[in-house]
């Protein structure tokens, strides 16, 4: 019984992990299409992107692998998220 809550529970934070990376997709492709981001708060991914680093360090310090890939991809995809805002509001000065 021990085994299977475990691999239910490695599989549910799995699921939630893919969950979370997914949730971004729609705001990269807006911004993507639209070319500008001035209504996205820039604030909201420093923030997310420094809760990441530290949820990878922790994953990283406990040795869970899924916290820390988890983590990892959401932080790529908020340090891309940022460097579109960066970009597209510089160039649409």
């Amino acid at each position: 019984m021990v085994e299977t809550v475990t691999e239910f529970g490695q599989l549910f934070g799995i699921a939630a992990g893919v969950i979370l990376v997914i949730a971004y997709i729609p705001q990269l492709r807006r911004l993507y299409i639209l070319k500008r981001a001035e209504e996205i708060s820039l604030g909201l991914f420093i923030m997310v992107g420094f809760g990441s680093v530290m949820y990878v360090s922790y994953g990283l310090y406990i040795h869970d692998w899924i916290i820390t890939l988890t983590n990892g991809s959401i932080l790529s995809v908020n340090v891309t998220l940022i460097l579109m805002k960066l970009y597209y509001d510089r160039r649409n000065k």
